[in-house]
């Protein structure tokens, strides 16, 4: 090869850096001006076209506000933080393995916070924001399919899909405080949430996984891209939201490189544990429109763009989320195979449970699960696709991933975490053999801390390293080195929002990831900060309870109408601050002023108190009381901070006051040892008189 060729290939694009020449004539003065040449050991490990890493910290706004099944909603902020330790720690033990090994590496503690120069870190100051209602593929997905689809009347004076959901977010507050729910009726209940700053984590959703399309189809650029956002879309068809899925942004992301880069062969793989039924659906409407444009007679125009063409594979458990209930039309939707009929390209692989790693690397993983990329790599063969108009997007949800929480991993239906790593080498070859190397990762599902945490680490290795480079390293994301990761980065606190890493306690290669943590995981910037929510001219009011404790607490009974027991109780008096101790404070109400406080300190007291019978406005209080105690009580209240990576939910009543959060938490807990009281009380006597647990006593029994 001409040196002289090598050269100017090289001067086009700063990315190729590791390519491999034996020697430049010295007379080139192109080629004096290059960096110097990698060794040949070098340049064999080092990428040849580097990755972007896209972030995303808007996503995080989306929270769960509502008070009541709390612990049912793990489609939570903090799961882009779990993306994002992954993936510092892979790119921690990318910078040793793709360097020279026989070159000595700096001190991890020395390379600061820059980044690998192998890698784009791409953030939202640097692409444009969007309007998602007049967003032109977003509009076609949501707006323009679903009426094809439901064959609506253009003239309905009913609300497009877009335009219903920026009315529910703005509507979503005033009906959560009515006690009603947020989400309309005909829409499902319990996988469905929105919050003041939905809008703002969907729009920033498909801003950047839009953004990472136009980076991998420029030309100099990186073409391999891997996006953290939430909430995921897979689930959500054109008009209908499910399974905490509102916008379907790989399929947005699809069309948005036919609309704006004629981009006319898309292939969506999909390895979330779930079945992407809001994909599927999507891309069989695109298939059918471009197939009856393409057998119309009718002559395009000149400007028309070009027809695209979706393959969609998916592997999933079928006997999980959709399809869990068995209904018809979901199980068939997602056991269907169609390649070519009616311009369809579906492919739908169900995951078999495994006894070994032999047994899934030997049997499944060669046998069943590569049929996906044998599929993708037949549609793009059979549809005369070109490399230039082509492009392989990739639905990565890690909820499939054996590191995942028991509630998801229930049928026992799952992949090693070095599947992920597997299938990103695969895909990448895929890319590079029908678009040109561009591939987009987004990210999908994935919950339990674990299994984004090795997934996402894995996935990343897959990116740079070659299949069998990848089965090399599965000993990077065991549970033994899974453990030394969770100890690391132990999750957010009050007290420590950023748990430090200690360089003589840890393994060099976690320290240099706390050092690229911020730069994977960038904090909301001031613009983005979720303000409290008062009225105009109001000023806002101290916090008075924990975070996750959200639900209104009823007035505390005065102590004056709390009924004593009957009978003779003695009890210790403790000593307080100088010497003064409480005699006749009843042991659950709380502490009195200093001038109500006996002389005495650390007496024991002798307390007389009446007995006391039973009426029938006493029982009925006691029912009416029981109602008023229906109050969540959570052991270990979220941390006081205004930060949606480090609590699901923010106060959208009330301005935060971390220092009042101590005397606020504990008036709160006084006063609910106040109401606790009253019933007690009387429900004694009430059992006494003849009265039975299973019996309301605020009725009458014969």
């Amino acid at each position: 090869m001409d040196p002289r060729e090598v050269s100017i290939d090289r001067i086009l694009s700063s990315a190729l850096d590791a390519l491999s020449i034996s020697h430049a004539p010295p007379e080139d003065p192109e080629i004096l001006r290059l960096p110097p040449l990698p060794s040949p050991e070098k340049a064999r490990t080092l990428p040849h076209i580097p990755v972007a890493l896209f972030s995303a910290p808007a996503c995080a706004l989306h929270t769960y506000i509502r008070t009541s099944h709390i612990s049912t909603i793990v489609e939570r902020p903090q799961r882009l933080r779990a993306v994002a330790v992954g993936l510092a720690c892979g790119l921690a033990r990318l910078e040793d393995a793709l360097h020279d090994k026989q070159a000595s590496l700096p001190d991890a503690s020395s390379l600061g916070s820059s980044a690998p120069d192998f890698l784009q870190l791409v953030s939202p100051a640097e692409y444009r924001a969007i309007d998602i209602r007049t967003h032109e593929a977003t509009r076609y997905v949501h707006n323009k399919l679903a009426d094809l689809e439901e064959e609506r009347d253009p003239d309905s004076t009913e609300k497009a899909y877009i335009g219903r959901l920026h009315e529910l977010v703005e509507t979503c507050v005033e009906k959560i405080t009515v006690k009603q729910s947020e989400i309309p009726e005909e829409w499902p209940q319990g996988d469905l949430y929105l919050s003041p700053g939905s809008m703002a984590a969907f729009q920033s959703s498909i801003a950047t996984v839009c953004a990472s399309v136009d980076l991998v189809v420029s030309p100099a650029s990186p073409k391999r891209a891997f996006v953290s956002v939430r909430p995921p879309g897979h689930h959500c068809s054109s008009a209908t939201p499910s399974g905490f899925c509102f916008l379907n942004n790989v399929a947005i992301a699809a069309v948005h490189a036919n609309l704006s880069h004629s981009i006319t062969h898309v292939a969506i793989l999909d390895i979330d544990l779930h079945h992407g039924n809001g994909t599927q659906a999507i891309a069989w409407a695109i298939n059918a429109e471009t197939n009856k444009r393409n057998q119309s007679e009718e002559q395009p125009q000149p400007d028309a763009t070009p027809g695209l063409q979706i393959y969609y594979g998916s592997m999933h458990d079928i006997l999980s989320y959709p399809c869990e209930l068995g209904d018809p039309a979901l199980t068939q939707a997602a056991s269907i195979c169609i390649h070519g009929g009616h311009g369809q390209h579906i492919e739908n692989i169900h995951l078999e449970p495994y006894t070994s790693d032999e047994d899934f690397w030997g049997r499944l993983y060669p046998q069943k699960y590569s049929q996906l990329l044998k599929k993708a790599d037949d549609f793009f063969k059979n549809t005369g696709a070109e490399p230039h108009k082509s492009l392989v997007l990739v639905s990565c949800g890690f909820d499939a991933c054996s590191h995942e929480m028991e509630s998801m991993s229930r049928h026992k239906r799952n992949v090693p975490p070095t599947f992920y790593g597997r299938f990103a080498a695969d895909a990448k070859a895929l890319a590079d053999k029908w678009a040109d190397g561009r591939i987009v990762t987004v990210l999908e599902g994935g919950y339990g801390d674990r299994a984004l945490q090795s997934g996402s680490m894995a996935y990343l290795v897959g990116l740079f390293l070659t299949p069998e480079e990848v089965m090399r390293r599965t000993p990077w994301w065991s549970l033994d080195e899974l453990i030394k990761i969770e100890k690391a980065f132990p999750p957010p606190k009050a007290s420590n929002r950023r748990a430090p890493v200690s360089s003589t306690s840890t393994s060099p290669y976690l320290v240099r990831a706390l050092s690229l943590l911020p730069l994977v995981f960038p904090p909301l910037s001031p613009e983005e900060q979720p303000l409290p929510r008062s009225a105009p001219g109001t000023p806002a009011q101290p916090h008075r309870m924990g975070l996750r404790d959200r639900k209104t607490l009823k007035p505390a009974i005065p102590a004056e109408t709390t009924p004593p027991r009957s009978g003779t109780r003695t009890r210790a008096t403790r000593g307080k601050r100088g010497g003064k101790s409480n005699a006749n404070t009843p042991s659950r109400l709380p502490e009195p002023s200093a001038a109500e406080e006996p002389s005495t300190a650390g007496a024991t007291t002798t307390e007389i108190v009446p007995p006391r019978s039973v009426s029938d406005s006493d029982l009925g209080q006691l029912a009416s009381s029981m109602q008023d105690l229906k109050v969540k009580m959570d052991p270990e209240p979220s941390p006081p901070l205004l930060d949606p990576f480090e609590t699901n939910r923010l106060s959208d009543e009330t301005q935060i006051d971390p220092q009042a959060i101590p005397e606020a938490e504990t008036t709160e807990r006084q006063s609910l040892k106040v109401k606790l009281h009253v019933p007690r009380a009387i429900m004694e006597q009430w059992r006494a008189q003849g009265g039975q647990p299973g019996i309301s006593p605020g009725s009458t029994s014969s």
